[in-house]
């Protein structure tokens, strides 16, 4: 079959490129493995629940694609208000983030930056005094969780730029009826000769200049597509994936050209967890009931996050960085088990009590996920400008987008994802 591009994933990226190569008027095929389109944007809306669970990214900024989308379409979108504290011992304690111990760590990092390393490296040279050691601690759980990312080997370049270009505070915008509004509004938008095939898997890809050739797989039956371009939407980590891999694709001529972005590109480990409860009990807990993040360290699910200010019975759960790909190895009611545990010790609760007021529990294991083999993109050392060298084109045929395309800080976001596939359709309608 012939069209005149395949894109390879349906996620947020290979909609935005399907989306505008359509409106230009060309046939697309979309090729995506999973039985739904979306990639690591997962909205459910379980029977008997209220509103949706969000499984895979929930959060986004103020004036980025996916505000506006959203907006567009009609859907509700809120600001999470509330603060931050952290279980310490039997007590609650808010967390402030500005103190001026805290400003004078970030600003000793600033001060090292003249040559990359590890942000674990740069804080042992920097900041090993006892002067620091809280904060230390504070900056090493935050880049594990935020970025789900191992501090032994991020890039303290690629940390610096982030924070001054989208911290975690940048993005406190949610959407409380689902995401899928805004995975619905791209499907609207696609043209009648956008085809999208799911549960159908990319297995080979042979090019040359203006010519592509994709076997792909469906439930057995193997057939092979061709067009003149090809766009690869996929997460970086299964086009670093040896082929035997589910999810990986053999490339000839191969995409060594592109190995050291493979290599300081590199997947974050998360499971994220989101229980519901007969009521949100954590708001007649004294200091949580204003409470949107909710963290105890010492516990194996450390960082709960609420729906603030919404009065809603549903908490989310979160592991992330080498923690979470530890927890990986476990079985799903065992993590369950762990996380009652966690949230009744964070809480003050007791565990039978926590236990006992669960009405239902949804989570995914993005560690084991075969077809993202992690969460979300994080940047290791020397790999500052490693989105670059990913997004490059080769031979006006082979395209790429993908939040890991995304540099300034603006990988790992839906916002990245979108604007990725947005600059690659516009490359692909460039060679036309």
């Amino acid at each position: 079959m012939s069209s005149d591009v395949i894109i390879l994933g349906a996620g947020l990226s290979g909609l935005a490129t399907a989306q505008r190569l359509g409106e230009s008027g060309l046939s697309v095929a979309m090729i995506e493995a999973r039985d739904r389109i979306g990639g690591r944007l997962w909205s459910l809306a379980p029977p008997g629940d209220a509103g949706s669970i969000e499984l895979g990214p929930e959060w986004f900024d103020c004036d980025g694609p996916v505000h506006r989308l959203l907006a567009k379409a009609g859907a509700e979108v809120r600001e999470a208000l509330g603060g931050f504290v952290r279980r310490a011992g039997s007590e609650v304690v808010r967390v402030d983030w500005d103190r001026e111990e805290a400003a004078g760590l970030r600003q000793r990092l600033h001060d090292r930056a003249r040559g990359d390393q590890s942000l674990r490296a740069a804080l042992d040279e920097c900041c090993s005094d006892g002067k620091f050691s809280d904060e230390r601690q504070d900056l090493l759980g935050y880049v594990q969780g935020f970025h789900a990312a191992d501090p032994d080997r991020l890039s303290l370049h690629w940390f610096l730029e982030v924070e001054r270009n989208q911290p975690a505070e940048a993005s406190p915008y949610r959407a409380p009826g689902g995401l899928h509004q805004l995975i619905e509004g791209f499907r609207r938008s696609l043209a009648p000769r956008t085809d999208h095939r799911l549960e159908t898997l990319a297995i080979a890809v042979r090019w040359k200049r203006g010519r592509v050739e994709v076997d792909v797989d469906h439930h057995g039956a193997v057939e092979t597509l061709d067009a003149p371009a090809l766009v690869v939407t996929l997460p970086v980590s299964l086009l670093a994936a040896p082929a035997d891999r589910k999810g990986a694709i053999e490339f000839s001529p191969s995409l060594e050209m592109k190995r050291q972005a493979f290599d300081t590109l590199l997947m974050g480990a998360a499971i994220k967890l989101v229980f519901r409860f007969d009521r949100p009990f954590w708001r007649d807990v004294p200091g949580l009931g204003e409470a949107l993040f909710i963290q105890d360290v010492s516990q194996p699910f450390p960082t709960w996050w609420t729906a603030q200010p919404a009065d809603s019975p549903v908490i989310t759960g979160w592991i992330g960085g080498p923690p979470a790909g530890r927890a990986a190895a476990r079985a799903p009611e065992e993590l369950r088990n762990e996380a009652v545990t966690s949230l009744a010790h964070a809480t003050g609760r007791r565990t039978s009590d926590v236990a006992g007021s669960l009405l239902s529990w949804h989570y995914h294991d993005w560690v084991n996920d075969p077809l993202s083999r992690g969460a979300y993109s994080w940047v290791a050392v020397n790999g500052l400008e490693a989105h670059t060298a990913l997004a490059a084109s080769l031979d006006e045929t082979l395209f790429f987008a993908g939040e890991a395309t995304r540099g300034q800080g603006f990988n790992a976001t839906m916002d990245g994802a979108i604007e990725s596939g947005w600059r690659a359709a516009e490359e692909v309608l460039a060679t036309r």
